[in-house]
């Protein structure tokens, strides 16, 4: 029995330890997803960085004699360690006017350092990152224009992060000019992937309270973006959720075609774009004026060859859920012209059913 019982708990002890390491390594993947120009940073768990120490360095901010680089490198890590740091660190009294006295200062590295701790302080919680917002918001937007391509770089990531935190915090942004000062930019290259995370942020939370002319404005000036990254598209997806932008979209129907259909690899930078393609074509498939749809059953026989093969496959179910979106919205689409030969094609999908076996089992 004594065996037994020992048996059992190192079987215990040994799936803590994997929960554990899994835990550990999807913060780190969160984290570093919303760090961009920071780079990747990994969680010691043998390193925690206390409260205390939060609120030491916050008190050693109050004398710019004392402040070293080191601080600021210590804050940023302390902010992804734990949100209760940044909580700590934007509850402790003035440690945010100490902290952008350095960022508006005249020493140009800890102006860089101490907007690279404004990417990680954003990272926390609504009430946290409108405080930020309401503090430095005016001087990181002012940045963006600046003549230091890493500090605009890194206000505009700090922006981004801000902006995707809160419909109260983006509406505090937006009035602090955001948008226009963001898509000013937008054509500067060593920029230009930063101001797209940060518009991509800024159009998914406001979605519901940005008016009809600004999401036109925004779809205006990335729809003719070359550089077809997975934030781009993301971006383009998110506009295309409103129905003002749909005729400016239409030039994207056809890259995105090709990105499904031409694109054999899985790994994660390209299933995430497949996916915000799929979403885009399935939005703009409903459209009225038939544009859309007529350009998508030009390209069936491809399209749905490849949900046979997705189906089949079964690894990546979502993309086939995405696509039988898209195919819904052309059977119900409004006009007659359009129902009509959809359903003549979709004569085939007499199999459906045997096809989407192995995707319920994956969805399961």
């Amino acid at each position: 029995m004594e065996e037994i019982s020992s048996y059992k708990d190192t079987i215990k002890e040994n799936m803590k330890e994997k929960v554990t390491s899994e835990r550990r390594l999807q913060r780190e993947n969160i984290v570093n997803k919303r760090r961009g120009i920071l780079g990747k940073v990994k969680i010691n768990k043998n390193e925690f960085l206390k409260t205390e120490d939060v609120k030491s360095i916050a008190q050693r901010l109050k004398h710019k004699g004392l402040v070293r680089d080191s601080d600021f490198k210590f804050l940023t890590r302390a902010f992804i360690q734990n949100e209760n740091n940044i909580i700590a660190f934007a509850n402790s009294d003035g440690a945010l006017q100490y902290l952008i006295r350095e960022l508006t200062g005249t020493d140009s590295n800890h102006q860089l350092v101490a907007a690279e701790c404004c990417v990680n302080l954003a990272l926390g919680n609504a009430k946290t990152s409108l405080k930020i917002a309401k503090s430095a918001g005016t001087y990181l937007i002012t940045f963006l224009k600046g003549m230091s391509i890493p500090l605009s770089n890194a206000a505009t990531w700090a922006l981004g992060n801000l902006a995707g935190s809160d419909v109260k915090t983006l509406e505090l942004l937006k009035s602090q000019g955001l948008m226009e000062s963001l898509l000013d930019i937008i054509d500067i290259e060593e920029l230009q992937s930063n101001v797209i995370y940060a518009l991509m942020h800024f159009v998914k939370i406001g979605l519901s309270v940005l008016p009809p002319d600004d999401l036109k404005k925004i779809a205006t000036r990335t729809v003719g973006l070359t550089n077809k990254t997975a934030d781009t598209l993301w971006l383009l997806y998110y506009l295309s959720c409103s129905n003002e932008c749909d005729e400016i979209l239409h030039p994207t129907v056809q890259p995105c075609i090709e990105i499904i259909v031409q694109t054999d690899s899985e790994d994660v930078e390209t299933i995430k774009k497949k996916t915000a393609c799929f979403r885009i074509l399935a939005n703009l498939a409903s459209g009225e004026s038939g544009h859309v749809a007529s350009l998508l059953m030009a390209e069936f026989d491809t399209l749905f060859s490849l949900f046979e093969f997705m189906a089949q496959e079964g690894t990546t179910p979502h993309l086939c859920k995405d696509m039988l979106w898209m195919f819904g919205n052309l059977v119900n689409h409004p006009a007659e012209s359009v129902r009509s030969q959809v359903q003549f094609n979709m004569m085939r999908f007499q199999h459906l059913d045997l096809l989407c076996i192995p995707l319920r089992n994956a969805l399961k």
